[in-house]
């Protein structure tokens, strides 16, 4: 089946639109949309496994410097993100877990 965009408006979030692709041939098992609904999904010990890889990836990168609120300027503008997470159907009929940290 083809593919179907969703969109739907963040909650607490005025103007931002979360927007994902869903591939429809796996209907078995529902993508999260957030954290705790990716730990808590009946898959959740896979996904914690991709989003440990994706924290380890980016720490690997110096992608950023952990820093205390305290130790942060009063008029510092910080950068809020989240996860986004899609299954992969391989050739081989396989199914591959990604998460990505996004800002």
């Amino acid at each position: 089946m083809d593919s179907i965009r969703q969109s739907e408006q963040l909650t607490g979030q005025s103007k931002k639109v979360l927007i994902m692709k869903i591939k429809c041939d796996s209907p078995d098992i529902w993508i999260p949309k957030a954290y705790t609904d990716a730990i808590n999904a009946p898959e959740g010990a896979l996904w914690k496994e991709v989003m440990d890889y994706e924290l380890a990836k980016l720490e690997e990168m110096n992608t950023w410097t952990k820093t205390e609120a305290m130790d942060m300027p009063s008029d510092a503008q910080i950068l809020l993100g989240m996860w986004v997470h899609i299954i992969k159907n391989l050739e081989s009929g396989n199914r591959k877990f990604r998460s990505r940290w996004v800002m």
